[in-house]
């Protein structure tokens, strides 16, 4: 009878253990056009790194793309990710994370507007990233999501420039 107790105790305390570790680990993807890297341990995403390219127009005209990568977390003195440390998101009961929108004006006639919110599954983290700038002197916009020609010569971003990643883990 002890040895059943003692053996059941042990069940549910690995148990406990291993649910609390679930999703625990380092995750690499994508999606068309982003890359992503997420780093969770428990209910905390530690750091995210975000690769994706902004589509930029001027005057209404697609003139160029460029690369936009960003990176949430914090770094040891050595450049290396901290894996202990402050959460840069806290995943809530759906294990779900979300960074708040942003919209603060970084100079006057500038603005930059991001979007970054995903899900941990079992063994992958789907999400979404957007990013937005626009630069008000020089009629250039900035984004992440291609933009639609509606006429010839004339194009508009298309709403949302969500672009969708999954990444698995590693």
């Amino acid at each position: 009878m002890r040895r059943a107790f003692a053996v059941a105790i042990a069940v549910l305390v690995l148990s406990a253990a291993l649910a609390s570790s679930a999703g625990a680990g380092f995750y690499r993807g994508g999606g068309h056009g982003i890359r992503v890297s997420i780093m969770v341990k428990g209910d905390r995403v530690l750091a995210v790194t975000v690769s994706a390219p902004l589509y930029c127009t001027r005057a209404g005209r697609e003139h160029r793309r460029r690369p936009h990568r960003v990176f949430y977390g914090a770094k040891n003195p050595d450049g290396s990710v901290m894996t202990e440390g402050p959460a840069v998101f806290r995943l809530d009961s759906q294990h779900r994370f979300e960074l708040p929108p942003s919209t603060a004006p970084e100079e006057p006639g500038y603005y930059a507007r991001e979007r970054f919110a995903g899900q941990v599954h079992h063994g992958a983290v789907t999400g979404r990233f957007s990013y937005r700038q626009v630069y008000e002197r020089s009629s250039r916009v900035c984004q992440t999501g291609r933009y639609v020609a509606r006429r010839p010569h004339v194009e508009r971003p298309r709403f949302p420039a969500l672009v969708h990643f999954r990444a698995v883990r590693q």
